[in-house]
C-alpha cells in the first residue's frame, strides 16, 4: 500500500474515534443515593484535633464515616504474649476511649459509620507472638472481640468490615505459604466465618432493642 494511502486512512481513523465515543453508550454516572465515606482517623480521634476536623467535615457535606479500629490499641495486655484472663466477649474489658468518642459524636450528627476492625492485633493473638503482630491471628480469640465490638457499637455502626486490604504484607502474615500457594486469603477467610453469623445476629439483637 502506498504510503500516501497509509496516511490518509490513519486520518480517518483518528478523526472517527471521538465520533464513536460521542455515538456510544451515555457516560456511567453514580447513584445520588451511593454513600461515600470520609476517613480522616488521625485527626477525628484526636480529642483536641476532632472538633475542627468535625467542623471542616460538616461545611464540606460529610455525612458518613469510616473508622479503623485496631484491635491491639482496645485489647487487655497487648504486648504481652501470654493471654490475660478477661472476659473476651464484654465491652466492659477494652478501652475503647476515643473511639467510643467518635462513634457517639457520629451518632449525635446522624452520620453513617463503616467500621473497620483491623491488625495490629494482641501479641498473644498471633501464632508467633512476634512484631507486627499481624501473624495469623487466632480466629477463636477474634470471633470474641467481634462480639465485644457488636455488643459496644452495635447501635453506632451501619457497615462493619474486617482487616484494611488483608492481602497487603503490612496488615496480615504471612501472604504465600513456602511453596507458593497463597495464605493470607484462607487465613482472611477464617477470621472472616469465625464472626460474620454471629455479629450479624448481635448487632440484630442490639438494633432490636435500642429501637435502631
Amino acid at each position: 500500500m502506498e504510503m500516501p494511502r497509509i496516511r490518509t486512512l490513519l486520518i480517518a481513523l483518528a478523526l472517527s474515534i471521538p465520533a464513536l465515543g460521542a455515538t456510544g453508550a451515555p457516560q456511567a454516572l453514580a447513584s445520588h443515593e451511593q454513600v461515600t465515606y470520609f476517613e480522616g482517623s488521625t485527626d477525628l480521634l484526636n480529642a483536641s484535633t476532632r472538633p475542627h476536623a468535625i467542623a471542616q467535615l460538616k461545611t464540606l457535606g460529610v455525612k458518613a464515616l469510616r473508622v479503623e479500629l485496631y484491635w491491639d490499641e482496645v485489647a487487655p495486655s497487648p504486648t504481652s504474649a501470654t493471654r490475660p484472663s478477661f472476659e473476651a466477649t464484654n465491652p466492659a474489658s477494652y478501652h475503647w476511649g476515643p473511639y467510643a468518642e467518635l462513634l457517639a459524636e457520629a451518632q449525635r450528627l446522624k452520620w453513617q459509620v463503616l467500621l473497620t476492625v483491623t491488625s495490629p492485633v494482641p501479641r498473644w493473638a498471633t501464632s508467633n507472638h512476634k512484631a507486627p503482630y499481624i501473624t495469623r491471628p487466632d480466629p477463636r480469640d477474634f470471633q470474641e472481640f467481634m462480639t465485644a465490638v457488636a455488643r459496644e457499637f452495635g447501635s453506632e455502626v451501619s457497615l462493619y468490615a474486617i482487616w484494611n486490604e488483608p492481602n497487603h504484607p503490612a496488615f496480615l502474615l504471612p501472604q504465600f505459604n513456602s511453596n507458593g500457594t497463597s495464605a493470607s486469603g484462607r487465613i482472611y477467610r477464617g477470621l472472616y466465618q469465625a464472626r460474620i453469623f454471629l455479629l450479624i445476629a448481635v448487632t440484630w439483637m442490639i438494633n432490636a432493642l435500642t429501637g435502631h
